[in-house]
């Protein structure tokens, strides 16, 4: 399914570069070979993932097609459905660890417009708003600036011109 020089992005750890396969006893269960990934964002570090689970963990980043159309369509896209305040954490979590760039782009439109609003009622924007905004933000914006070879920076302008 991967190959070794493959970029991918690991739910937990961002973009990654599959630099091997191994074969090791980790767990003490036996054998089992593991894709060794080095994260863009600390070369120093190896990650071992399962070859057998990898699909449930790691996925390809997108290319500059898939992100260009994603900003192209992303005034299109949802927010999510938060029924209630005790759901909000939870939903945007649940956003996060899917790693999925659509359900990323939701998260995000939900927090920057209910933030946009609180202002408008002048009110300050919440502390989980903020935490999952900046989180949300980077995750997206990272994968999006690898695709099309700029800064995160510049994503976030080409996002905001799209969805004002």
């Amino acid at each position: 399914m991967f190959e070794i020089g493959d970029k991918v992005v690991s739910m937990s750890n961002g973009i990654c570069c599959i630099t091997g396969v191994v074969e090791m006893d980790m767990s003490g269960n036996g054998m089992k070979k593991y894709y060794t990934l080095v994260p863009e964002s600390d070369h120093g570090t190896k990650l071992f993932i399962p070859v057998e689970s990898a699909a449930e963990r790691i996925r390809k980043t997108m290319d500059k097609t898939e992100a260009m159309n994603m900003l192209d369509h992303i005034r299109d896209m949802g927010k999510l459905v938060i029924e209630n305040e005790k759901d909000r954490e939870k939903k945007y979590k649940e956003a996060l660890r899917s790693s999925d760039p659509a359900m990323l782009a939701a998260a995000l439109k939900s927090i920057y417009y209910r933030r946009k609003q609180r202002e408008a009622e002048g009110k300050k924007s919440t502390v989980v708003d903020d935490k999952y905004y900046k989180l949300t933000v980077h995750k997206l914006h990272s994968e999006l600036a690898y695709a099309l070879g700029c800064s995160e920076s510049d994503i976030m302008g080409m996002i905001h011109e799209r969805i004002d």
